[in-house]
């Protein structure tokens, strides 16, 4: 188990008291008594990515039509990042659980959630919406492909990322959470009466006409 000590990440074990992060060794020639220094380094960017509390539309002549999340990470805090992305699972089966990667079927080794990858370095994946204006990287998650009869079916959003951790185990963080069903968006943005609307105005009309006649 990795050791834990708050406001510090592990770096692994190495052979002196002093020693950095790129130090720490990963097998011995164990021949007698050894004693091994834990290496820490100072909390900095084992940071999620920041989860932003709203959702959009997507919809397009391509017929990729959906709910849209979306999230930013900072490059310096991007540079130290094995993968990020988000998870994603429907509230109704979701219940009181946290949502992460450990949420599966009871017995059974089988996810409840639905994941995409927005960026890993090891397959060189980096998807970005948009980069702001203090260059943060924007980046979403689209539900598509929602049917009918769930308009109005509350989706669970989380954004995650991944570090490695020199020859410690890898670990996950997770941000905040965003609740909504498409049925709750298309209404506030056809409330809205803005730009966002005016975009998606067929898609949005047909989501509302639909909850509407299911009651």
């Amino acid at each position: 188990e990795r050791p834990v000590i708050d406001d510090h990440i592990f770096r692994g074990w190495a052979l002196t008291p002093d020693a950095k992060a790129d130090e720490v060794v990963d097998s011995v020639d164990l021949k007698g008594d050894l004693t091994v220094y834990a290496v820490w380094e100072e909390a900095g960017y084992d940071k999620a990515p920041n989860m932003e509390n709203t959702a959009s539309i997507r919809s397009g002549e391509d017929g990729v039509n959906g709910i849209r999340f979306q999230s930013r990470i900072d490059p310096n805090t991007k540079a130290f990042m094995d993968e990020y992305g988000f998870i994603v699972a429907r509230k109704d089966v979701l219940g009181d659980n946290e949502l992460t990667f450990g949420f599966k079927k009871d017995g059974e080794n089988k996810p409840l959630y639905a994941t995409g990858v927005a960026y890993s370095a090891e397959d060189g994946k980096d998807i970005q919406y948009s980069v702001d204006e203090y260059g943060n990287t924007v980046f979403t998650a689209v539900c598509v492909g929602i049917p009918e009869d769930h308009f109005s079916t509350k989706i669970v959003a989380r954004a995650y990322a991944k570090y490695s951790n020199n020859n410690g185990p890898s670990f996950t963080v997770y941000g905040s959470t965003v609740t909504r069903s498409i049925a709750q968006v298309a209404k506030a943005i056809k409330d809205a009466e803005g730009e966002d609307y005016a975009n998606n105005k067929e898609y949005i009309d047909h989501i509302l006409e639909t909850v509407g006649s299911q009651g």
